[in-house]
């Protein structure tokens, strides 16, 4: 029964994949290198096992495959996607040191935006939020905790990175 779930999960994830691929196919070249059945399990799975743990463990919930696989707020999926643009953000300061020095020299030169002192905000509750997780035996306080630390990320990547970035 579980391994069936989760393999419906992973064909969804994995049928996801090849819509995005026939609708933009410029990104081919990049999906030509990745695995995408071991990646479709991957995300299949922690999308699962993300939308178990953000609900209360008292309480009952209705399963529902496609919500758990939507990339909108508050599911595993986002959360992934938010990761995946934070490596990438990672990935180019890596492999473009130069610009990176120029741009955090720049950006200590300027105020904290709002949406950054929001994030930091938020980043500085992880250790309340695990011991509160750790005390009350319930996970889904840390998922709301991420979901909210992916959200705030991403806010502060659309209304700061970006608009940081183009006019660069």
């Amino acid at each position: 029964q579980l391994s069936s779930l989760l393999d419906n999960a992973a064909q969804l994830v994995r049928q996801s994949y090849a819509d995005k691929r026939r609708e933009k196919p410029h990104t081919a070249k990049h999906q030509d290198t990745l695995d995408i059945d071991a990646l479709s399990e991957a995300i299949g799975v922690a999308s699962v096992k993300f939308f178990d743990l953000k609900h209360d463990r008292t309480g009952n919930y209705v399963f529902d495959f496609h919500r758990m696989l939507d990339m909108q707020s508050g599911t595993g999926m986002y959360v992934l996607y938010t990761y995946a643009r934070i490596a990438q953000l990672r990935q180019r300061a890596n492999n473009d040191d130069g610009d990176v020095q120029q741009l955090v020299a720049r950006a200590r030169q300027r105020r904290l935006h709002a949406h950054e002192r929001k994030l930091m905000l938020i980043v500085t509750r992880f250790d309340d939020v695990v011991l509160s997780v750790e005390n009350s035996l319930k996970p889904h306080h840390l998922c709301d905790y991420i979901i909210s630390l992916a959200e705030q990320f991403n806010r502060f990547y659309v209304e700061v990175i970006m608009s940081f970035i183009f006019f660069f």
